[in-house]
């Protein structure tokens, strides 16, 4: 069976991963957000992850429970501010939250930042220590870009440096870049797909029908998760698909600068993932009648969590996999290890 998954997600710069764990289920939520975020989106990923009132963290509901964990990772120093603005943003949502929080790890703004000239917004856990190491004659960049915790223990782990291989990541990876890039170039989505126009939600990647309360141990994500996308259609003006498919023809560099907040700090993933988002987008693109506009329908897709790990190719995997850092309270770092795949 190998060991436990940790729930993770990587290639963050000027985003943060946010993660939230009950430590009496281990229930474990995350999202990567990004300059869209608000707070509403983090109030609806706590009500889709924590209902029982016994494992919520819910000040508002007679305070029974434990605080979630959190643990906030990303939002590195650009030159824009733009990581360290999301960075204050998300911390002041968990400030404004009915729920109660313990604030495991925070590793954001000037803590996650090396190279550069010291400055810049930052926002550290209480008591973390001092990180972001200065660098001569290179620009800010993110000392971490990962990161994944263990839903049973607890323990936070940080990526750094290294990228988790594809055969890592969840499944139906160009279908959710996407939707996340129509969500932009769109002008809404039919009503059968959800509502709304914009960066409205989050998306629900994967969801444990093992999900238990009052302190019960939750059932194995192998044996019950699943990967889960529905149905969804966008209304995407004729003009935003034709700026898609001129930038497939793009140089690498113009593209960067159109369509990354950091293109200087972007691996040697970006630029692949992003075309075969854009390709499928195209792909999936139709006539809808109304003038000036397409409709792109993006298919349902479900995976068991269980189907999707037995497709993977161990030999490969291993040689792909990172070591990854123990984090036990930002930044300092700890105990090399290699551990099972990430779902990100």
């Amino acid at each position: 069976a190998g060991p436990p998954p940790l729930v993770g997600s990587a290639e963050a710069t000027t985003c943060v991963i946010a993660a939230f764990r009950c430590p009496a289920s281990g229930c474990t939520a995350l999202a990567h957000l990004d300059t869209s975020f608000s707070g509403a989106q983090l109030e609806a990923l706590l009500e889709g992850a924590f209902e029982a009132p016994e494992v919520a963290g819910a000040s508002g509901r007679g305070g029974q429970g434990p605080a979630l964990e959190a643990y906030l990772l990303g939002g590195f120093r650009d030159p824009a501010g733009q990581g360290p603005a999301l960075a204050r943003a998300v911390l002041a949502a968990l400030g404004a939250s009915p729920r109660r929080f313990r604030l495991a790890l925070c590793c954001v703004g000037e803590h996650n930042t090396e190279g550069g000239h010291a400055g810049g917004g930052s926002a550290q856990a209480p008591g973390g220590a001092g990180g972001g190491a200065g660098g001569g004659g290179r620009g800010p960049r993110p000392r971490f870009a990962g990161l994944a915790v263990d839903p049973a223990s607890g323990q936070a782990y940080a990526l750094e440096g290294a990228r988790p291989g594809p055969e890592s990541r969840a499944p139906f990876l160009p279908r959710r870049h996407a939707a996340l890039w129509l969500a932009s170039l769109g002008v809404g989505k039919l009503p059968s797909g959800g509502g709304g126009s914009g960066f409205q939600s989050l998306r629900t990647v994967f969801t444990s029908g093992g999900q238990a309360s009052g302190g019960a141990p939750p059932s194995p994500p192998s044996s019950s998760g699943r990967f889960r996308l529905p149905a969804e259609t966008h209304l995407v003006s004729q003009c935003a698909v034709a700026r898609v498919r001129a930038l497939l023809q793009r140089p690498p560099g113009e593209v960067l600068a159109c369509c990354s907040t950091s293109p200087e700090q972007e691996g040697p993933d970006f630029l692949p993932q992003l075309r075969a988002a854009f390709d499928f987008i195209l792909r999936h693109a139709l006539p809808c009648g109304g003038e000036g506009l397409l409709c792109v329908h993006l298919p349902r897709e479900e995976l068991s969590f269980a189907e999707w790990r037995a497709s993977i190719c161990r030999a490969e995997l291993r040689a792909e996999l990172p070591a990854l850092k123990t984090v036990r309270s930002a930044p300092r770092l700890s105990d090399e290890r290699e551990r099972a795949p990430m779902a990100c």
